[in-house]
């Protein structure tokens, strides 16, 4: 399967709400799925939304290991969360450097909670609910954002905590 091109900032459909998938195991949401799983392997990162490649549906893929960042993050391997809805948000909260294949070359500091509990359909059709916390939980919800039209500079508190890529190599390089 070929890769999509990556939908960036300033394209009508990232500021969207998604409309629910109607049939997860449809050819049309297979083959989504595997250029989805094609781009997301050719551009790196950790999660994809199918708005990130001009597709208004809500599905995104998803996986969680440890990082620069997160070094003790919980190993979950990539699936796709067809339809997914967010049942609980901790109310502690950690603050944590994300940055986003649409907004290539910057990254910027989010507050996000610490656990969440959430539901989602796989692509046979399978319901899925599951807790999940760290880097997991802020995967999730950072492609969760997606599909409700919101971006990182959405969730951003302080223009300070916007850092290019350089930058924030440099910091992460001194610290």
């Amino acid at each position: 399967m070929t890769a999509f091109e990556i939908t960036e900032i300033g394209d009508p459909v990232l500021l969207k709400q998604a409309a629910p998938v109607e049939d997860p195991t449809s050819p049309e949401i297979t083959d989504l799925i595997a250029g989805m799983n094609a781009t997301l392997d050719k551009a790196g990162g950790l999660g994809l939304a199918a708005p990130q490649v001009d597709r208004s549906l809500r599905l995104f893929l998803m996986e969680s290991r440890p990082t620069a960042s997160f070094p003790g993050a919980e190993v979950i391997p990539r699936q796709a969360v067809i339809n997914p809805e967010i049942l609980m948000q901790s109310e502690s909260v950690e603050i944590g450097w994300e940055g986003c294949l649409s907004i290539p070359a910057i990254r910027a500091r989010i507050s996000r909670p610490t656990r969440i509990r959430a539901r989602w359909v796989t692509c046979d059709h399978r319901t899925i609910e599951k807790e999940l916390s760290g880097l997991a939980a802020r995967v999730f919800l950072h492609e969760y954002d997606h599909l409700d039209g919101t971006l990182i500079f959405d969730r951003v508190k302080d223009t300070s905590d916007i850092y290019s890529i350089s930058e924030f190599e440099k910091r992460s390089a001194q610290s």
